[in-house]
């Protein structure tokens, strides 16, 4: 299901930059000019087909992030992952969109104006599974994230997220670490009650971390 949204709203935001009738002939062209350039032998086309795969990447989380930021419809639906914010925010973590993470943590948990209702029990927020999937490169700033959360709803959320990323011993570990270095001393008490819920199990370690 998720998959099929992530294609969708790829094939719809590589289409929204082409503004005529052509839009699809048009974005396939563009990315066979980078393709075909980026597997050129000349030093000189590949280094231009990389720019201009970079800048197409950049267009598509530019129109990705304002559509996650755009304003909050009453009513809206958090957990449906068919919404149009919701399939930005798995876009954003199919791309493992870096310079997306700080926008992700924001909207971990509902926004005044969504709804909580869900049809089916879900674990993750959609944005917790696109950090997860954007892996180590957004446990630095869930980490600090906790620091200022805590347990609150929003920090089970990004625990949650961090212990999908690299298991519950190393979040524990990444954790304690982060005690050690605070110099904040609400940030301490709000990074050990983190601790302290890895360690009595009140985070759903087996349901998040699955080793192969």
């Amino acid at each position: 299901m998720k998959r099929s949204l992530v294609v969708c709203g790829m094939l719809i935001i590589g289409f929204s930059t082409v503004p005529n009738s052509d839009m699809c002939a048009a974005g396939e062209l563009k990315e066979t000019v980078w393709i075909t350039l980026v597997e050129s032998t000349n030093e000189v086309d590949r280094a231009r087909g990389k720019r201009l795969a970079a800048q197409t990447r950049r267009h598509e989380v530019d129109v990705l992030l304002s559509i996650l930021h755009s304003p909050v419809i009453l009513g809206e639906e958090f957990w449906n992952p068919g919404t149009s914010r919701n399939i930005a925010i798995f876009i954003l973590g199919h791309f493992r969109s870096i310079e997306a993470i700080p926008s992700l943590i924001e909207w971990l948990y509902p926004k005044e104006g969504q709804s909580m209702e869900s049809d089916e029990e879900v674990l993750l927020s959609p944005a917790a599974v696109s950090l997860s999937e954007i892996g180590l490169p957004a446990s630095k700033s869930l980490i600090e994230q906790l620091t200022k959360e805590g347990m609150s709803a929003r920090g089970r959320m990004c625990l949650m997220a961090i212990v999908k990323i690299m298991g519950p011993d190393m979040a524990q570990f990444r954790v304690e670490k982060a005690i050690q270095l605070s110099t904040d001393a609400r940030g301490r008490q709000k990074l050990t009650d983190c601790m302290v819920a890895l360690a009595e199990h009140r985070i759903p370690v087996q349901l998040l971390w699955n080793p192969k």
